[in-house]
């Protein structure tokens, strides 16, 4: 396992100053927004936006905090986000008109390219005591908020808030326990080009 801790992602102000994004993983690391591969991140939002078109990218969306977003897809229903709603998984080949519900919003995000990765992203409900297995190229666990307590064999992480931890090892299984109200999202993300076409 890897400790992504919070005082290592980077913060980025967004030029409208209409949020910030801070970015928990990226592949590549640093690319725009065009060239990368995967991005995993959570986004502040204090006014009403729209999704940027992003061509070929397939997106989950969840609410970490606030009152969620009415999104108004192209291609889909209108359909309201909220911290107790299922996540919103759309494409990014259109924009997306999204209205703050009641004030701003931090929600986290997953990213991935069509054709070269997918992903699934869940929500874990705390209090939690259970093995989660690291089926997957990438596996990586985000306490938002709470306290969480990885433990594979011999190695033991601790996750405050806006920690992660990458779970490496291919059939492997890692304990998580969490406190009562924390706030913890699991992403599992997979190649789907051949190896060799692969930079880690």
């Amino acid at each position: 396992m890897k400790l992504l801790g919070a005082n290592e992602h980077s913060h980025v102000p967004w030029k409208n100053g209409h949020g910030s994004t801070t970015v928990i993983l990226a592949h590549p690391a640093g690319a725009a927004l065009e060239a990368l591969d995967y991005r995993i991140f959570f986004a502040t939002v204090t006014k009403d936006e729209a999704f940027s078109r992003l061509p070929g990218i397939d997106r989950t969306l969840f609410i970490a905090a606030g009152g969620g977003f009415a999104l108004s897809p192209a291609d889909h229903a209108p359909v309201r986000v909220t911290p107790e709603s299922e996540p919103f998984i759309f494409g990014g080949d259109s924009e997306t008109p999204a209205a703050l519900i009641d004030g701003p919003v931090v929600d986290f995000n997953v990213m991935t390219r069509r054709g070269r990765f997918r992903h699934l992203a869940t929500r874990l409900v705390s209090p939690l005591d259970a093995n989660i297995s690291c089926d997957g190229d990438v596996v990586l666990l985000i306490c938002h908020s709470g306290r969480a307590v990885l433990q594979k064999d011999a190695q033991k992480l601790d996750l405050g808030p806006m920690d992660g931890a990458i779970l490496s090892g291919a059939g492997a299984t890692v304990h998580v326990r969490a406190e009562l109200l924390s706030r913890l999202f699991l992403v599992r993300i997979w190649k789907t080009v051949s190896s060799q076409d692969f930079e880690s």
